[in-house]
């Protein structure tokens, strides 16, 4: 008697073929160069606060400087970042970032900004008169 033999065993008996384990090497060769840049591509490509010119737009120098000041606590993007809110006019903020750094090294332009915020203030104040009046020293 002779029983012919089961398909699906032999199915299990045979070698894969070697082009499919050189497919599965290229795909995973092909992945290890893709995820990285695929990262670097996703990476977040804004300007920093330093970066930007003096003539950039308020709402840009808000963001970038924002973005770096929560990111690192330079005092230099605290400084600017107040400065940026003044001129949008968001006196509060501003005054509350300067009032932050006033215990920082950028102390000083902390000081000028929240003196530009009392003028603002208080147009006819005798203290601002004379700050205007009295020339800076270097």
């Amino acid at each position: 008697m002779t029983t012919t033999p089961d398909p699906v065993r032999a199915a299990l008996l045979v070698r894969p073929s070697r082009t499919r384990s050189r497919l599965a090497r290229g795909l995973g060769g092909l992945t290890l160069l893709a995820v990285p840049g695929l990262a670097y591509l996703a990476r977040d490509h804004a300007p920093s606060c330093r970066d930007l010119s003096p003539a950039a737009p308020t709402a840009v120098v808000i963001s970038a400087c924002e973005r770096d000041y929560v990111r690192t606590g330079d005092p230099a993007a605290g400084v600017r970042l107040a400065a940026a809110q003044l001129c949008a006019g968001h006196r509060a903020v501003a005054s509350a970032i300067a009032t932050g750094l006033l215990v920082t090294n950028a102390q000083y332009d902390a000081l000028q900004v929240l003196s530009a915020i009392d003028a603002l203030d208080h147009p006819g104040s005798p203290t601002v008169d004379r700050e205007r009046k009295v020339p800076r020293s270097r």
